[in-house]
């Protein structure tokens, strides 16, 4: 579909809109009254995501891991060796093949993120209470839309971070 200049001008200032929406919105959340665990303070972002993608997928090799996050094996390596430290994640060998190394979130990890997510869902719950349930829904739906639209455009999967 070709769009005009006008259309992609529009595009453009909606797109600006909704940047400011979004911080906003995050400013917000993370001002919210449900407070992040502690230890998550400590971990830089793609540690925060690693921890995440480890929850949703208990198991990945460290390449993998890496792959999800889009770094690098080095950046990987250094990010889950911190992590092994602090204790959040174990290591263990995988029982069909010993050379492979499986990563796990430890049991206070796992509860770390289930709590964050709480927090997340709880802050982000009050901030959509604003609005009556079709706009809350027309929001949620339109943005899984685009995220949609956008990933089968570009062949990629469209699972959150």
């Amino acid at each position: 579909m070709t769009r005009s200049v006008q259309e992609r001008q529009d595009t453009e200032a909606l797109a600006l809109r909704f940047m400011y929406v979004i911080e906003e919105a995050f400013k917000r959340l993370s001002e919210s009254s449900t407070p992040m665990p502690s230890a998550m303070k400590e971990l830089n972002f793609n540690q925060i995501r690693a921890l995440h993608i480890l929850h949703r997928q208990p198991g990945l090799v460290q390449k993998n891991l890496a792959d999800g996050l889009r770094i690098t094996p080095a950046a990987i390596s250094t990010a889950v060796r911190e992590m092994v430290t602090m204790g959040l994640i174990e290591r263990r060998s995988d029982p069909n093949d010993a050379r492979l190394m499986r990563l796990y979130l430890s049991d206070s990890a796992d509860d770390m993120i289930r709590r964050a997510q709480l927090a997340r869902v709880g802050a982000v719950a009050n901030l959509l209470q604003a609005l009556p349930y079709d706009e809350q829904l027309h929001i949620v739906v339109a943005l899984e839309a685009a995220l949609e639209a956008h990933s089968n455009a570009n062949n990629s999967p469209a699972g959150p971070c």
